[in-house]
């Protein structure tokens, strides 16, 4: 069961439905924010009783899965090319 990306799923609906209200989304989700916050809790509640093995290896692929992200990010990033203004001004 995949309880962890389900309850950061639900969190991140009612995140994203509070910073950027107004963006396009292709589905909506009924119950705003309640029926996320429920199914959030539903999630975390079975995810208190799993044993301490679970624990270790979500906390492992999760680790995994950062470095693959982060890798891959700095490695196709696109950076654009400095301009003459972009040489002059002071690097923040």
């Amino acid at each position: 069961m995949q309880d962890h990306e389900t309850f950061l799923e639900e969190v991140g609906v009612v995140v994203l439905r509070r910073t950027l209200p107004d963006a396009p989304r292709p589905f909506r989700t009924p119950g705003v924010p309640a029926v996320p916050i429920a199914g959030a809790a539903i999630c975390l509640a079975e995810m208190i009783g799993l044993p301490i093995a679970t624990w270790e290896r979500l906390i492992v692929r999760l680790a995994i899965g950062l470095v693959v992200y982060a890798g891959y990010g700095r490695r196709h990033a696109r950076r654009p090319a400095l301009t003459k203004i972009d040489r002059r001004l002071p690097a923040v």
